[in-house]
């Protein structure tokens, strides 16, 4: 009795069929799951800064980082993690990767960039007057002038960030503000 192969035949291109559908969906699928995993990452490290949780929010995005190093979203948030952790060279750097990728609102990122150089013066003053209290003049000297350079770079950052933004008058005020206390320190400074 002879058995026609159609049937057979059918059955093998409906399968193969089958696993090339699946195949591409999975590829597409994957894409998805990436970026999913991305934003996943993204969001908890956001809910972990509002809880105050900063290093755990880093961890997070590092993680993300590492899944696509050039998201800039992602990066802009490690950049902001860092500096809410305390370690103002990575968010420095992060900040100036994504300026250097073209990544994101440039006014933005320059403004961003003054306010972690103004807050590495703010903390340069700090430990100056604490060296000062202890009769340390050398390294409060030090300092200052390390405090004076921070905040050059922020002005600069600034002036530079006023050229992208809209609404200029508050970073102005802001730029005057430090203007002052840059002018005061050349005062002071001791040749």
């Amino acid at each position: 009795m002879f058995t026609s192969t159609k049937p057979i035949l059918s059955t093998l291109v409906a399968i193969t069929l089958t696993i090339v559908t699946c195949v591409t969906m999975t590829g597409c699928n994957e894409s998805i799951v990436y970026k999913r995993s991305i934003g996943d990452l993204n969001q908890k490290a956001q809910t972990l800064l509002q809880q105050g949780d900063t290093a755990g929010a880093v961890a997070r995005l590092e993680s993300a980082l590492d899944l696509d190093p050039e998201e800039p979203s992602t990066l802009f948030n490690l950049a902001v993690a860092y500096r809410a952790n305390g370690d103002l060279n990575k968010s420095i750097q992060a900040f100036k990767t994504l300026l250097e990728q073209g990544g994101g609102d440039k006014g933005k990122l320059l403004k961003s960039l003054g306010v972690v150089y103004e807050e590495i013066g703010d903390t340069l003053m700090t430990k100056s007057s604490e060296a000062g209290e202890e009769n340390d003049a050398a390294t409060e000297k030090t300092l200052k002038k390390d405090a004076l350079d921070a905040y050059e770079l922020a002005t600069q950052h600034y002036e530079e960030a006023l050229k992208h933004i809209q609404d200029k008058a508050p970073l102005e005020k802001h730029v005057a503000m430090l203007a002052d206390v840059v002018k005061k320190l050349e005062e002071d400074k001791p040749e």
